[in-house]
């Protein structure tokens, strides 16, 4: 047996911690229907019971684990949208500053003084692999916990900086405008010098990749316990990655042996200027807190 107001007049006690505030019409219902009188009876009987119940404290244990469930529950929707947050910095942001770094770096070499005759599909190839590289390093900036994601930092922020200044010697005096030094020197020293002519594409690919990356080794902000061979190699390949597009771009015609002779002096100049950047970093007490 069952009445459609049982519910009500015991959800009416239940907002009132069974107090009664029935109204009459209620009490009236009740005094004539054996279901609702017996569910307030019980509803009642059971709040009386619960007052005449001595108040105990809760153990601490029991606490911390209600607060717990509670703190979960009403942090849940701000974690997913902290997740979301999370995978727009680390993915989309390095890839929109990307794109807009090698933009950068391509309308550079454009505007400098030496035309490039890159074909324009390889431009656009180059340009989608030089915007895979920026991504990369923006990636590396991310922040993080300990001393590793310090080091990240400050290599991805070191080679940001020698690339500039790349981009800066590349507008300023161009890597052909270096080539045709090279020949023309090493062409008035000896006449069929070979061995001289690679070695001074070394010694200016050296020289070219050395400076920049010397520099900035040696001013970019760290807060890291740094080691100057490993991490300093470390930004002075990450910066010879990111620039190798750009002498892709300059020096489409290159022959394969100065390819390789830049290439080493290239490589030899990173190695050094990052390794001897970050060692003069630290023994000069240049590691900023």
């Amino acid at each position: 047996m069952t009445c459609k107001y049982t519910d009500k007049i015991l959800g009416d006690l239940l907002t009132t911690n069974g107090e009664s505030t029935l109204s009459a019409e209620d009490r009236s219902h009740i005094d004539h229907c054996p279901v609702c009188r017996l569910a307030y009876n019980e509803s009642r009987q059971t709040w009386s019971m619960l007052d005449n119940l001595e108040q105990a404290t809760p153990a601490p244990a029991l606490r911390m684990r209600t607060f717990n469930a509670v703190s979960a529950t009403l942090k849940a929707p701000h974690a997913a949208v902290d997740a979301k947050s999370s995978r727009i910095k680390t993915f989309a942001l390095p890839v929109v500053f990307g794109t807009l770094s090698a933009a950068i770096s391509l309308a550079l070499l454009y505007l400098a003084p030496i035309k490039l005759s890159t074909p324009g599909p390889t431009v656009t190839v180059i340009f989608l692999f030089w915007i895979a590289l920026y991504a990369e390093v923006f990636r590396w900036l991310s922040p993080e916990a300990g001393n590793q994601g310090a080091i990240s930092q400050w290599i991805a922020r070191a080679s940001l900086i020698a690339m500039s200044l790349f981009l800066v010697f590349s507008f300023l005096q161009p890597v052909p405008s270096c080539v045709a030094m090279c020949e023309t020197a090493t062409g008035s020293i000896i006449g069929s010098g070979v061995w001289l002519e690679r070695n001074a594409f070394c010694l200016f690919g050296m020289l070219y990749a050395f400076l920049p990356t010397l520099f900035a080794t040696v001013f970019s902000r760290s807060q890291a316990v740094m080691r100057p061979i490993i991490h300093g190699s470390a930004a002075g390949l990450a910066f010879l990655l990111i620039s190798a597009p750009g002498i892709i771009l300059q020096c489409p015609e290159w022959t394969a042996g100065i390819v390789v002779s830049w290439t080493v002096g290239a490589l030899l100049g990173s190695l050094g200027g990052g390794t001897i950047g970050t060692w003069i970093k630290v023994r000069g007490g240049l590691v900023s807190g």
